[in-house]
C-alpha cells in the first residue's frame, strides 16, 4: 500500500450563484463543489480489464432502521484498479467513472504484494444483472502519471481530465518509491476506448509539486487547480501553490497564481477550489494559520490548524485573503476538503479534527462547519461536532454533498459500530455515511451507515457521495472481496436513504 499523502488517516498528526466548471450539475440549494457530478459524458467503448459484477444488498444493521446498502463492485486486483480515492462522476446512462491509487497493471511495484500498480481510471457500466467494471486507463509512471488521489473532471465531449501526485519524470524529494512532481493528465474518447495525453508535468521548487485535488474548469477551457507542495515558500517541501492551466495552439500554458508562504498564511492545500462569482476561487488549506493550538504537526516549520482563503482576480494576477483562521480545540481543526456553497454566499466544509478530543488523542473527531458572510468578513460557525464512538462517525476528509431542503450528505473515514478495522495503530470504526438534516436553528445528524469491512463489506471511505436519482454513491479504499490481503482493494457502493 502507497503512502497516502492526503492525511486523513492521522499518519501526519459553490460555486456561488454561477458554476463555472465544464459539465458540472448542480442540486438543490447548495450549489456543487469538488468536481463535476452527473455531468453528461459521452459513453465509450471500454479500453481494457473487463469485470462483471451482480449488485448485491447487504443486510441492515442493529435495528435494521439503516437505509439498505448496495455493494456495487468490489475490486479483485490483478491487473484491475485496487484501493479507489476520488470522488465518483457520472454520465447520462447511470455510468459511474472514478480513480484509484494503486493497481491498474503498471510497473510500479512498493509493497511485497507485487500488484500495485501506478494507480488507474475506472468506469462501471450498469447491465441487466448489475454493473461491468473496466479499467480505462493504467498508469505507467515515469513521464505518464502515477498515484491518481483526485476525481475526475468531465467536459462535454466525454474527455475525462485529473491529476496524479507522482509521476512525470521531474525530480522531487520523495520518500516513495517512484519521483516525479505530479501530472495533469486528460483522456480522450475513442472509438476504441481513450487515449491519454499528459497536459503539463509539475517541476517542483518555485513551481507546484504532488497535485492532490481535482480541478475545475473557467472559461476558454481554462483549468484551475492546486499543488500541497511546492512555490519554493518555507515548508519543508514548499507551502503549496493554485495554478491555472491555459490551452494553446502548442498544448497549455502553466501559470502560478498564489504561492503559499505558511505562517499567518495558509500551507499545504489539499482539497480542490470552487469558484465564485467574478472569478474569485475559493479553497482550504489543512495547515497554516499560525495558530499555537496547532503545533508543526505536518512541518515543524509550520504552525496552524489551517484556513480557508479566497483568491480574487485583479488586473494583473489574484489577490489572496484568509477567510478564516481555524482555533483547534472545539473549534475545527485541519480541513482536507474542498467547500461547497449556497446562494447567499455561504462557505460549507469538514475538518478532520477539532471538535470533541475522544478519538485517542489531541485533535479531535471532526467537524462540520458553515462560514457565513457578514458584511466584508465572515463568521464561522460549528454545525456538528463528530464524538467517534461506535454510534458515530469521526475524521470527515471529504467534502460535503447537497441534498434536497438544506440536507447535507458526507463520509467519515472512521467511527462507527464496526471496530473490526484498524486505524492509526488501533481498532477505530469503518467509517460512515451521515446526513445533517437542518432542524430549527441548527442541524441533526444521522448515520445512514455504518461500515463492517471484510468480505460483505467496504471500509474507510476517503470520497464523498455523489447523489443521484435520490440515491447516494461512493467508494471505500478497503473493504470488499478482493484478494489484496488485510483490508482488501476496495468497493463501490449505493445507498438508498
Amino acid at each position: 500500500m502507497k503512502h497516502l499523502r492526503r492525511p486523513p488517516i492521522r499518519t501526519s498528526t459553490a460555486l456561488l450563484a454561477t458554476c463555472s466548471v465544464l459539465t458540472l450539475a448542480c442540486a438543490g440549494a447548495l450549489l456543487c463543489g469538488e468536481m463535476a457530478r452527473g455531468a453528461a459524458l459521452a459513453a465509450p467503448s471500454p479500453l481494457v480489464h473487463v469485470h462483471a459484477a451482480t449488485a448485491r444488498p447487504r443486510p441492515m444493521n442493529g435495528s435494521g432502521s439503516e437505509p439498505a446498502e448496495t455493494v456495487l463492485y468490489s475490486f479483485q486486483a490483478g491487473g484491475d484498479a485496487i484501493e479507489p480515492f476520488g470522488n465518483l462522476i457520472a454520465d447520462a446512462t447511470g455510468a459511474l467513472y472514478g480513480t484509484s491509487v494503486e493497481g491498474g497493471g503498471g510497473p510500479c511495484n512498493t509493497a511485497v504484494l507485487g500488484y500495485d500498480g501506478c494507480g488507474a481510471v475506472f468506469k462501471l457500466t450498469p447491465t441487466a444483472s448489475g454493473y461491468a467494471e473496466s479499467v480505462i486507463y493504467p498508469f505507467q509512471a515515469g513521464n505518464d502519471g502515477d498515484d491518481p488521489q483526485s476525481g475526475l473532471l468531465a467536459d462535454s465531449s466525454g474527455a475525462l481530465y485529473g491529476t496524479t501526485v507522482q509521476g512525470g519524470g521531474s525530480k522531487c524529494k520523495r520518500v516513495h518509491a517512484v519521483v516525479g512532481c505530479g501530472t495533469v493528465y486528460k483522456l480522450t474518447p475513442t472509438a476504441s476506448g481513450y487515449t491519454e495525453s499528459v497536459l503539463y508535468r509539475f517541476h517542483g521548487k518555485s513551481d507546484g509539486a504532488a497535485p492532490l485535488a481535482a480541478l475545475i474548469a473557467g472559461a476558454g477551457g481554462r483549468l484551475y487547480g492546486v499543488t500541497d507542495e511546492g512555490g519554493d515558500t518555507p515548508c519543508q517541501d514548499g507551502c503549496g501553490t493554485v495554478f491555472a492551466l491555459t490551452p494553446s495552439a502548442s498544448g497549455y500554458t502553466e501559470s502560478i497564481l498564489y504561492r503559499f508562504a505558511g505562517g499567518t498564511d495558509g500551507s499545504y492545500p489539499i482539497g480542490g477550489l470552487i469558484a465564485g462569482s467574478g472569478g474569485a476561487l475559493y479553497g482550504t488549506t489543512g495547515w497554516g494559520g499560525s495558530t499555537s493550538a496547532c503545533p508543526g504537526s505536518r512541518d515543524v516549520h509550520i504552525e496552524g490548524c489551517g484556513v480557508v482563503f479566497k483568491l480574487t482576480p485583479t488586473g494583473s494576477g489574484y489577490t489572496e485573503s484568509i477567510l478564516y483562521r481555524f482555533q483547534g480545540g472545539s473549534d475545527g481543526n485541519l480541513p482536507t476538503a474542498s467547500l461547497i456553497a449556497d446562494a447567499s454566499g455561504a462557505l460549507y466544509g469538514t475538518t478532520v479534527g477539532g471538535g470533541v478530543s475522544k478519538c485517542g488523542d489531541a485533535y479531535g473527531c471532526g467537524t462540520v462547519f458553515k462560514l457565513a458572510p457578514s458584511g466584508s468578513s465572515y463568521l464561522e460557525s460549528i454545525l456538528y461536532r463528530f464524538r467517534g464512538d461506535r454510534r458515530d462517525g469521526s475524521d470527515p476528509s471529504t467534502s460535503l454533498t447537497a441534498g434536497a431542503n438544506g440536507v447535507l450528505y458526507g463520509t467519515t473515514t472512521f467511527g462507527g459500530t464496526s471496530f473490526s478495522c484498524p486505524g492509526a495503530g488501533k481498532p477505530r470504526g469503518c467509517g460512515t455515511v451521515f446526513a445533517l438534516t437542518p432542524s430549527g436553528s441548527g442541524y441533526t445528524e444521522s448515520i445512514l451507515h455504518h461500515f463492517q469491512g471484510g468480505d460483505a463489506d467496504g471500509a474507510h471511505p476517503y470520497a464523498s457521495v455523489l447523489l443521484m436519482n435520490g440515491n447516494l454513491f461512493g467508494t471505500t479504499y478497503t473493504g470488499g472481496t478482493g484478494p489484496c490481503g488485510p483490508g482488501e482493494c476496495g468497493t463501490v457502493y449505493e445507498l438508498s436513504p
